[in-house]
């Protein structure tokens, strides 16, 4: 091969490494002044009522970090929470994802324990996953009425409605039911009324 050609080939090699420097030094200068603007809560000085709306209206640029590569996206999310201590939520606002995507991108990836959120308070670094209650299965009102005639013994239909808060209109057909399937009897008098008391059957 010729040296004119090597030479301007070699020299073109070599601006290009000097414009790489530059444009990784151009980027690593921009993230910390966005870390920057975060901690020191200059953001709040645009007017803007939290950091999310900041980062959407002042850096859209970021965005394309979310969208363009999910591997990049995730490592910049990572890069928020591990080195520059984000919190989960604040680095999912910074690229606009979810909480959801963050906390996967984030997930056994060993995190400081707090962080300074964007109302400026210390708080978990990660987002607290939500506390599912078991419901409670509701009990239902035929086997609350048995349960009531084995603990009370004996009632009439008023002392059962007013021991389970139930009108009469709704305990009548409950109570019917039950002393057809056989599990509680009818006491004098022998005709029903409000005034004949029901007892556990057997």
């Amino acid at each position: 091969m010729s040296t004119t050609t090597t030479r301007p080939a070699t020299t073109e090699l070599a601006a290009a490494r000097r414009e790489l420097a530059k444009l990784r030094d151009t980027l690593v200068r921009a993230d910390n002044a966005l870390v920057d603007y975060w901690r020191t809560d200059r953001w709040r000085l645009f007017g803007h009522r939290t950091w999310r709306a900041f980062v959407e209206a002042e850096l859209p640029q970021l965005r394309a970090l979310a969208v363009g590569d999910p591997g990049a996206r995730d490592a910049k999310l990572v890069e928020l929470c591990r080195d520059h201590g984000m919190t989960q939520g604040a680095a999912a606002d910074t690229l606009g994802v979810g909480k959801a995507t963050a906390s996967r991108a984030l997930e056994g990836v060993e995190l400081p324990d707090r962080a300074k959120g964007t109302d400026g308070r210390m708080m978990p670094t990660r987002q607290a996953a939500p506390v599912r209650r078991k419901r409670r299965r509701a009990v239902p009102l035929t086997d609350r009425a048995v349960a009531l005639l084995t603990e009370r013994g004996p009632l009439d239909v008023r002392q059962v409605c007013r021991e389970l808060g139930i009108s009469r209109t709704e305990m009548a057909p409950t109570l019917t039911r039950l002393h057809d399937a056989g599990r509680i009897a009818y006491l004098a008098p022998e005709r029903r009324g409000q005034f004949g008391r029901w007892t556990v059957a057997g």
